[in-house]
């Protein structure tokens, strides 16, 4: 079946990303991710197992796994060739909004409307909770090195942390509204 073909229309879409130009990932609010060839047009995986809409999709840096985030308040890393889960990531107490590789691909990071960022290993081990926010926390990435995560939250700041020990290395306030991303050089 083709994208069009597949009746992801009408706002069901919600998430692309693209991996070396060959395969598309779309995250939707039917509760699975699909894995589709650009040459194409063709789903090849159907990446079914959250309880509710898939709200972001990753790819690792290899290409091969993806990462969805779920508002059923958990992540999964997916193996890419066979489609099956290889990690889940539980333990937010709220939807899950964002989910992001580190750019070596051993790590990645969630954000959850509960206030808190987390940091997985890639066998689904968390290692740090991030909790200094006041609000949702509606956005998180690695910097380009790994070395660091910043955080957007709707408490109206911006946070960088240390993903190693989980600190909070420097707060940002100043906006009048929530923060709704928030990236790092």
């Amino acid at each position: 079946s083709t994208i069009s073909g597949e009746g992801i229309t009408n706002g069901e879409l919600l998430i692309l990303a693209v991996r070396a130009g060959s395969l598309v990932a779309t995250a939707s609010r039917d509760g699975t991710a699909r894995l589709w060839s650009v040459e194409s047009g063709e789903c090849l995986r159907i990446l079914s197992g959250h309880a509710d809409a898939v709200v972001d999709v990753d790819f690792a840096p290899s290409g091969s796994t993806v990462l969805t985030a779920s508002k059923d308040r958990s992540a999964r890393l997916w193996t890419v060739e066979t489609g099956d889960v290889a990690a889940k990531l539980e333990g937010h107490t709220a939807p899950v909004v964002r989910a992001a590789f580190a750019p070596s691909g051993a790590q990645v990071v969630t954000a959850s409307q509960d206030h808190t960022a987390r940091v997985w290993m890639i066998d689904g081990t968390c290692t740090q909770v991030l909790d200094k926010h006041l609000g949702a926390v509606v956005n998180a990435c690695f910097s380009p090195d790994g070395s660091r995560i910043i955080t957007a939250s709707t408490d109206c700041s911006t946070r960088i942390w240390d993903p190693t020990f989980g600190d909070c290395l420097l707060t940002l306030k100043g906006h009048g509204g929530g923060i709704v991303v928030a990236k790092i050089s």
